[in-house]
């Protein structure tokens, strides 16, 4: 009998609430064909009403709203693979410099210079054309 007054107060509620009920049917059955609880469905709309409230966004608005901080979350993370993008090709430079760099302190070692390659260059081919 307890049972029954709740269920009846539940039903009233349901009908005041202008709500149709073949939506409250087709709810409630797919609520009991998935693996989601009728305490975690509650839990859910209840967390669904606290970030309407907190984020002073009306309910039926809620929706649009996570879709764009799912858009915005998406160009976020683009801009982030272009900077890790961007970032990688400026080690590359960085490490092309200190290449660079290293290669003009060897050359200085021995008294030469990176305007000296042309120099080295046929000095080398002539060498190896002598070797063979």
């Amino acid at each position: 009998m307890r049972d029954l007054g709740s269920h009846f107060r539940l039903f009233n509620y349901l009908v005041k609430s202008g709500a149709a009920e073949d939506k409250i049917e087709s709810f409630i059955a797919n609520v009991s064909t998935n693996d989601v609880s009728p305490e975690k469905v509650i839990q859910y709309v209840n967390q669904l009403y606290d970030v309407s409230k907190k984020e002073s966004i009306p309910l039926e608005q809620v929706s649009r709203y996570i879709k764009e901080k799912l858009e915005e979350k998406k160009k976020i993370d683009e801009q982030i693979q272009q900077a890790n993008a961007t970032l990688q090709n400026k080690n590359v430079n960085i490490q092309a410099i200190n290449e660079h760099l290293q290669l003009n302190e060897k050359l200085k070692e021995h008294g030469l210079s990176t305007q000296d390659i042309d120099k080295l260059l046929n000095l080398l081919l002539n060498a190896k054309k002598v070797w063979i």
